[in-house]
């Protein structure tokens, strides 16, 4: 792998030592500054990565014990337990602390199945150990028996050794190379693994010391918001897809695992092994290992602050700021442009996206991405946050342009107050109606708001009469209108209560389900 500091022998001979890689996101290539015979050369890294000459296999001149050693040194989490696992059915692995007592008494197991075995008070948890190592290596148990091991990667006080991205989306090959190029920004080392199913991979950082979790996914996030500059179509779930998944397990727990790299019977068949930039395989495994060079906690720092004092675009609030009040992703601080790019104001709000820099289509992303309030509400109670996401965006990049929903019509004009509004709303048909009732003052008043605007939300309680007001503005704009709701009892309440606020004159109103 040429990474910076590797030194490499040409095809001719040549001994050099790469210096530096550099991206270029203008024409998205990369170089690299090298050094031969006291001279510093820049060579594009695709022709560089064709005069390097094949290394040679180096792994018989490491003992298994070394191997192990060095395995350990860089793949290090919570050793008082470790991950095991079983294949269901349908053939999917499931992962568990594994306890050499599991279901067996004294376990509250055997009489409660779903008791949590971080509050068990008699465990008897397998440490992570050398031979646990050898047997994962190995693929197989002493017994024969297939073994997959992961790894708990928060640590005493809520620490890490480790930073870990998973990627297993249909474009996940196209989300590792563009985290791979945010990272050789950085000057930030890394191992890119293919997934023990081969249908995604883990980005592996590896930090000299333990760190604070909390610090080292502030830095995830960071890399991952720079990747999505580039790569727009990034999705926000690769947010809940960082490990450590917690900043701390104060609560007890131990925390999410994730499955540690070359299984044995995985890596024979291509899975669960390190490969280079291009995503193709590395021979030489331990060698790339050895000389993956660990992160120091000042890079950490520096990245970090950074990013968070000196952010390139005014778009992206910290989650530190975050409070229950207050879920927006973005600020709105020297955001407006003057650029007059083309907005379809429809069912939703399209832009495309070459009218728009990379920094641009981020920014309209986030305008309409928020964190998820019960993602905080279960951090603030000690609660599992698994499969609750922190954000939720309600953007969309396809076929060359990003969706908005519409209600943020307005704050897209603020961004852009000079831009080419192109409507293609829907304008019905006329309809000849007679409203046959009378508003109480407090729903006059929130008639009055609405009818203000082209666009809003009525939120009140049961019994406030939201369809009442809703009729009212039905028979005052006299257009057909479309009403979604979720239920059928719901769809007949509404049907019923219109008929009797509204006298049609026209066709009955249709309805689908």
């Amino acid at each position: 792998m040429i990474k910076k500091e590797s030194v490499h022998i040409l095809k001719d001979g040549r001994e050099i030592k790469v210096l530096d890689v550099i991206q270029d996101f203008k024409d998205e290539k990369q170089y690299a500054l090298i050094l031969y015979d006291n001279h510093q050369y820049i060579y594009e890294m695709t022709a560089l990565k064709q005069s390097v000459a094949p290394k040679n296999n180096t792994t018989t001149n490491k003992s298994t014990d070394e191997k192990i050693a060095l395995y350990r040194a860089y793949f290090r989490g919570n050793d008082e337990i470790v991950a095991t696992s079983f294949r269901t059915k349908v053939g999917k692995m499931v992962y568990y602390p594994w306890c050499l007592i599991r279901k067996q008494a004294p376990c509250p197991k055997v009489k409660k199945p779903q008791f949590q075995c971080s509050k068990c008070t008699v465990h008897r948890f397998q440490k992570m150990t050398d031979d646990v190592i050898f047997n994962h290596l190995k693929g197989v148990n002493r017994y024969g028996k297939e073994v997959m091991y992961g790894l708990y990667p928060i640590v005493d006080q809520n620490q890490t050794f480790l930073l870990v991205f998973d990627f297993d989306k249909a474009d996940w090959r196209q989300e590792v190379k563009v985290l791979a190029k945010v990272a050789q920004s950085l000057k930030l080392d890394y191992l890119i693994e293919i997934s023990q199913s081969g249908n995604g991979a883990h980005v592996w950082l590896f930090f000299e010391d333990k760190i604070l979790a909390r610090k080292a996914r502030a830095l995830g996030d960071i890399m991952l918001t720079q990747a999505m500059k580039q790569y727009p179509e990034l999705s926000f779930e690769a947010f809940d897809r960082i490990f450590p998944n917690q900043d701390d397990v104060s609560n007890g727990g131990f925390g999410n695992l994730i499955a540690l790299p070359l299984q044995g019977k995985r890596v024979l068949n291509g899975f669960s092994r390190f490969v280079d930039d291009d995503l193709v395989l590395i021979d030489d495994i331990w060698s790339t290992l050895e000389q993956t060079t660990k992160i120091s906690e000042e890079e950490v720092d520096g990245i970090i602050n950074k990013y968070t004092h000196n952010l390139p675009s005014n778009y992206y609030k910290a989650e530190k700021k975050v409070q229950q009040d207050d879920l927006t992703l973005f600020e709105y601080a020297s955001a407006s442009s003057d650029k007059k790019i083309d907005v379809t104001l429809g069912s939703e709000i399209t832009i495309p996206i070459k009218e728009l820099t990379r920094d641009e289509t981020v920014r309209l992303r986030f305008l309409a991405s928020f964190y998820n309030k019960a993602y905080f509400k279960a951090l603030n109670q000690r609660l599992n946050t698994r499969n609750i996401p922190k954000m939720i965006s309600l953007s969309e990049v396809e076929a060359g342009e990003i969706k908005l929903p519409r209600g943020l019509y307005q704050n897209v004009l603020k961004l852009y107050p000079k831009a080419n509004i192109i409507h293609q709303q829907v304008e019905g048909k006329t309809i000849h109606a007679t409203f046959q009732a009378e508003l109480y003052e407090a729903q006059q008043q929130a008639y009055d708001a609405l009818t203000q605007h082209n666009d809003g939300l009525l939120c009140a309680g049961t019994g406030f009469g939201k369809t009442v007001i809703a009729s009212k503005m039905i028979v005052e704009k006299g257009v057909s209108t479309l009403i979604i709701v979720h239920s059928k009892s719901l769809a007949a309440q509404w049907k019923s209560q219109i008929e009797t606020f509204v006298d049609l004159e026209d066709d009955p109103f249709p309805e689908y389900t």
